[in-house]
């Protein structure tokens, strides 16, 4: 049986983290996921990132690294850390495969005597990256599945009687958020329609009773038709 494993802190999960995922579980039986716990990254909890990953994949083994090794890099100590984290965690899960799109590949997949998955290292297939996401989540919206992306903005409802400033908050709001705001678009609309309803009434207020679009209806009709107009 094979059995892959590839981890990472999913911060947030994004299309390239999906795409090594989604080859694991074509290529192999079982496939676990290894997620860290990172507050200093993100302020998304670890159960809402594993989430992610459980619902968008029911048949991937979610683990959930609370204590795992915050530290990164390639010095003898931080790759021995996390060999060793990594081997308490998955040892006896007998992984076959580790699928990543990074370097450390190497070191982890000997640590626990499996293959080293390179998937699309050079990132062609989706040139992302978490951190790019954090800097701009609205720019690489497209890179992040819509279940991640409603957990990655601001969401802010502000309620008030009409004319109380509602409009004129949301876009200082969304100047301060950098950001760019939505327009009170039922209030424009219900003010078109309001000026067109006003011009309609002006023009039909100048028409002879009994004239329909322009031309005048023959007597009978004007009595059963109803949409005769009717200027009292």
């Amino acid at each position: 049986m094979n059995i892959g494993l590839t981890l990472g802190k999913y911060a947030p999960l994004h299309a390239g983290h999906q795409y090594v995922i989604e080859t694991a579980l074509r290529e192999m039986d079982v496939v676990y996921v290894l997620i860290y716990d990172e507050p200093t990254v993100t302020p998304i909890p670890l159960p809402v990132r594993a989430g992610w990953i459980r619902a968008l994949y029911p048949n991937v083994h979610v683990i959930e690294a609370w204590d795992g090794p915050t530290e990164s890099g390639y010095t003898p100590e931080i790759m021995a850390m996390h060999d060793a984290y990594i081997k308490q965690c998955c040892g006896d899960l007998g992984i076959t495969h580790f699928y990543s799109s990074e370097p450390y590949g190497d070191h982890v997949s000997r640590g626990l005597g499996a293959v080293n998955r390179q998937v699309d290292p050079p990132r062609l297939v989706y040139p992302i990256s978490a951190t790019m996401v954090r800097r701009d989540t609205v720019a690489h919206r497209a890179m992040v599945d819509p279940l991640v992306y409603r957990d990655l903005i601001t969401k802010v409802v502000l309620l008030g009687a009409p004319s109380t400033g509602k409009t004129t908050l949301a876009a200082a709001l969304a100047a301060a958020l950098g950001q760019t705001g939505c327009p009170n678009t039922v209030a424009s609309i219900g003010s078109t329609i309001n000026t067109i309803a006003d011009s309609a009434r002006d023009s039909c207020s100048r028409l002879p009773k009994g004239i329909l679009c322009g031309r005048r209806l023959p007597s009978e009709r004007r009595r059963n038709t109803a949409l005769l107009i009717q200027m009292h």
